[in-house]
């Protein structure tokens, strides 16, 4: 039936790659990925070997869409893309099929990122591949290092509107006075009394706003009497 797992069979070995991502959102990034893996063949002749090689755009998106926690140390993500497989054989009869095989693959992923700073995050996996042209799976459990250059996507700090600030008005100073001032003040008392009548209370408060306008100010109050008192 042409499927590539049929005959001598695969077998599991280390897996190694390398991505270069970029962040899209807070929460969503997009990577490409390049990955290999070379192993024996079991059920072929002795020394028979096997070697893969992916070429991947994977998305993932991390829990930040849900939490809102931008600043957490443990980033759970999921992860779906496509990409390019190939296999290169070495001593394994394939008859007519020849010694490579390649075609289209999909990759479904869980994950976590493991910050240890802003800059550097240990990044596990679990992934399954299918590969389209031969329909069958790959599973592959991922470690590795992942090194994030100028910081992590973060949201934009919300605007704050600062209401406008009145102007505190200005007293204005008290004007120093540099030449006399004079003023005349009659004030007449009935014989024989000091009370001050209701009708000079006013020219009094005129001497009393003039002080205070002038606080360097001095008056001199002089009193009169005719020859009854």
């Amino acid at each position: 039936d042409g499927n590539l797992t049929n005959g001598p069979e695969l077998q599991d070995d280390l897996f190694v790659g390398a991505a270069l991502g970029i962040d899209l959102t807070p929460w969503l990034a997009f990577e490409a990925e390049y990955n290999q893996v070379k192993g024996d063949v079991d059920g072929a002749a002795a020394g028979a070997e096997y070697k893969q090689k992916q070429i991947n755009g994977n998305f993932y998106v991390t829990s930040d869409l849900i939490t809102k926690n931008y600043d957490s140390k443990i980033k759970p993500y999921v992860l779906l893309g496509a990409g390019h497989y190939k296999y290169d054989f070495d001593g394994v009869n394939r008859g007519t099929r020849g010694n490579s095989e390649e075609g289209t693959l999909g990759n479904a992923g869980v994950g976590a990122f493991w910050r240890l700073n802003d800059a550097l995050s240990l990044r596990t996996e679990a992934r399954a591949t299918y590969n389209a042209d031969e329909e069958f799976w790959n599973y592959t459990a991922l470690a590795g290092l992942n090194v994030v250059l100028g910081g992590h996507l973060k949201p934009a700090a919300p605007v704050v509107e600062v209401a406008p600030v009145e102007p505190t008005p200005v007293a204005p100073q008290p004007q120093e006075l540099t030449e006399d001032l004079n003023m005349e003040l009659r004030v007449f008392f009935d014989t024989n009394k000091s009370n001050i009548k209701d009708q000079y209370k006013p020219e009094i408060a005129k001497v009393a706003e003039k002080l205070s306008e002038y606080p360097n100010a001095t008056a001199r109050i002089e009193g009169h009497t005719d020859n009854t008192g």
